[in-house]
């Protein structure tokens, strides 16, 4: 079967598109404002979208865009609904049910995490993205508390931070919040205090996006009118707002209410932006409209290029106000909705392939870059619409890759796409560096990774690689040493967690109904004292459930941390049903962080599960780490033999003296700058920490982890006897 794709004719280009086109074709312009000499004309900029926002448990107590249910109402596909539980795991490769076709390289983590939000701007950097812009709501949305987080890292690497206003968020999402918004005036006072606040307080700060030394707003649309946009920008009160205004420009997608045949854009809108291609091929290629409702090719995306360039080129400088603007070319990696099932509406499909629709869409505005001042990339990180840039395991930054040799070409700078990869072994040493700041507060060699992140945000890959092996020593020599784990199985029983060992965890349970009266579960005294006294444990609660209607399954646990803004702690997971279904397995994880154990829920529980649906077989598996310096004193402990263990940790004199070793570890990171050689070494120093060195001290802070600085040697505390006895450690039983 031929199944060749007909050239698709500007016909098929989208309403809105055409009659931009057509009618800027139609005018003849007044002479264009005029333009600053080239000189002084701002330099090529690259930037990229940054959707928003994505969370985890661990970090803020909620999953955010991970998870999302949804049905394409307009969908004629077989099954137009989708299901994302992002608290969800997979036990064969440990994924979380996130709501993406790829899965991030990075892993699931948080765009509010500062070590997550330098990785995605050092990758961005190192690929030549000049900066960010935000998908911005309002004031009191998510969105503002990502934008506070990246302007503070921004301001650290010489990067741009600016604003894609989606006005349509305030109109639709914030009544909610606010009962006395009741009407659509109220609604328009409240979007203008917003904008008030952008031009006042985000437009001026020194990372904001600027063309030619004026603050530049996206504006998504299909939220303000076009009166009402006209009002904002050119009323009274608009114009008496403090500081400089934004130069705008409108989204071409949705620009045709922006345009007047005979006036071009209404006042206040200085050119347009481009967005992700249209696809609207609803016939043709089989396998396509076989999970998409439509899609679109890479000869459409160029053709797209080409109507939003003419366009441009007619209508740029129709403007009341004489500012100028930066004409936009755009690039995008492709498209698949199936991650959002297209918002409620229906899937559509631009293919990623191997880059070729990408690397397409890059040489249409490579060939045209004299007449380009910027490139937009829709989208850095729009996971749910699979037209993210940054690195997924499926792709290996081979998309940040392409953004790099383009970029640097369409600037006209070397290109060195090696340095993309960089940035996520900082952001691993910076992972593992939390854990060793867990155990010892002031380890010192976050001094050397901030170095490591300098260097990346000037391009210096010499300089960052040499760090980058010092800083792997170093924190290999700094990762205490532990123990093997050792594993904790408990089973729930008759309203109890008890050992899996237990002669009465060996029937299988009956399954609950929780959507009436939830399922509460305290566990044992003895395990719960075990690991509320040692937080460093990994476990994983397994069960089986079943959805009896639609709705949710909340799991909840006492939380050390107190309920914020965007989440709770105190949840372990919050699953979503569209519909009654069978029975499936669950895996969600249990962070140390969020557990206290400490039988505080209602009935003196320390699990609870309520919400539409059956359960059963419970268990909770944990993983307890122990330091081997610990577990050897609990066990001298035991047999009374302190001293002992005092004279095996006290230090030789080559340990005390490695501080003033050139080739230690320790004495480089002290230095003002940071230098490695390749034969640099760490003899003795061990990972100890500067607060650890004076052997009385040691022996202290080793008697206050052990929790046991109370009792006398010999003295076991309460909590501890129920602990099974271990050997000492040795050299092979410990690992980092």
């Amino acid at each position: 079967m031929n199944t060749r794709h007909p050239k698709i004719s500007r016909a098929k280009i989208p309403r809105g598109i055409a009659l931009l086109a057509l009618a800027a074709c139609a005018i003849t312009p007044p002479a264009l404002h005029a333009r600053l000499p080239a000189s002084q004309r701002a330099v090529r900029k690259v930037y990229a979208d940054y959707h928003n926002t994505r969370l985890t448990r661990e970090h803020d107590g909620a999953t955010g865009h991970w998870s999302y249910s949804a049905t394409a109402t307009k969908s004629s596909r077989p099954d137009p609904s989708v299901n994302f539980n992002a608290d969800l795991i997979n036990p064969d490769d440990g994924r979380h049910q996130l709501a993406t076709v790829l899965y991030p390289l990075a892993g699931m983590q948080s765009e509010l995490d500062p070590d997550y939000l330098e990785y995605q701007i050092l990758s961005a950097k190192t690929a030549h993205i000049d900066g960010f812009l935000i998908e911005w709501g309002f004031t009191t949305h998510r969105s503002e508390l990502v934008r506070r987080a990246l302007t503070a890292l921004a301001k650290r690497h010489d990067f741009e931070i600016g604003i894609n206003l989606c006005d349509r968020w305030l109109f639709q999402q914030l009544p909610s919040q606010r009962p006395d918004l009741t009407d659509r005036k109220a609604l328009f006072a409240e979007f203008f205090r917003n904008y008030y606040y952008l031009v006042t307080e985000v437009f001026t700060e020194p990372v904001a996006v600027r063309f030619n030394n004026r603050p530049v707003m996206f504006l998504f649309g299909n939220g303000l009118t076009a009166p009402e946009f006209e009002q904002l920008r050119t009323s009274r009160a608009s114009r008496s707002i403090p500081g400089v205004q934004p130069v705008v420009l409108l989204n071409s997608m949705k620009g045709a209410p922006w345009f007047n045949s005979q006036r071009g854009l209404l006042p206040g809108a200085q050119g347009v932006f481009p967005w992700v291609p249209p696809r609207e091929r609803r016939v043709g290629d089989p396998a396509m409209l076989a999970h998409w409702d439509r899609y679109g090719t890479p000869g459409d995306a160029v053709d797209y290029q080409k109507n939003i360039a003419a366009f441009i080129k007619k209508a740029r400088g129709l403007t009341g106000d004489g500012f100028d603007a930066p004409q936009v070319g755009i690039a995008t990696p492709g498209f698949d909705n199936r991650g959002c099932a297209g918002w409620g509406f229906d899937f559509s499909h631009l293919p990623r392939g191997n880059g070729e629709l990408y690397a397409a869409m890059w040489d249409y505005n490579l060939k045209n870059a004299r007449r380009i001042d910027w490139i937009f990339l829709p989208t850095w990180n729009d996971w749910t619409e699979n037209s993210q840039i940054e690195p997924s395991v499926e792709d290996q930054g081979a998309f940040l890759r392409i953004t790099e040799n383009h970029a640097a070409r369409f600037k006209g700078i070397d290109s060195d796409p090696s340095l993309t990869e960089l940035p996520l072994r900082l952001f691993k040493l910076r992972q593992r560096a939390r854990a060793i700041e867990r155990k010892s507060a002031d380890w010192p060699g976050h001094a050397l990774l901030d170095q490591i992140a300098l260097a990346l945000s000037r391009l210096d890959g010499k300089e960052a690689r040499s760090l980058l092996a010092g800083a792997e020593r170093l924190i290999t020599e700094s990762e205490p040493k532990r123990a093997p784990a050792k594993t904790i199985r408990l089973v729930a029983r008759d309203g109890k967690l008890i050992p899996a060992n237990d002669a009465s965890a060996t029937s299988s349970p009956a399954a609950t109904r929780v959507n009436a009266t939830p399922l509460r579960l305290r566990m044992d005294d003895a395990t719960a004292a075990t690991l509320r006294d040692n937080s460093d444990y990994e476990a994983y609660l397994d069960f089986e459930y079943k959805p009896a209607i639609k709705g949710r399954l909340i799991i909840r646990m006492p939380s050390k941390r107190e309920k914020s803004a965007i989440g709770d702690f105190g949840i372990v997971a919050d699953l979503n049903f569209l519909k009654a279904g069978d029975w499936q397995q669950g895996r969600v994880r249990v962070f140390p962080e969020n557990a206290m154990w400490n039988h505080s829920l209602e009935g003196d529980a320390d699990l609870e599960f309520s919400g539409a649906a059956e359960i059963r077989n419970i268990r909770l598996t944990v993983e307890l780490r122990e330091l081997c310096e610990l577990r050897e004193l609990r066990e001298t402990e035991r047999q009374g033999a302190w001293g002992a263990w005092e004279a095996r940790t006290s230090g030789s004199a080559q340990d005390l003296q490695a501080s003033q070793n050139p080739q230690s570890s320790f004495y480089l990171i002290q230095k003002p700058r940071l230098k490695f050689s390749k034969n640099a070494a760490a003899p003795g120093s061990a990972g100890i920490s500067a607060r650890d060195r004076h052997p009385k001290k040691r022996a202290k802070r080793a008697r206050h982890f052990a929790g046991i600085s109370a009792h006398a040697p010999g003295e076991m505390p309460e909590s501890r006897a129920g602990l099974e006895t271990h050997a000492p450690c040795s050299a092979k039983g410990c690992r980092s």
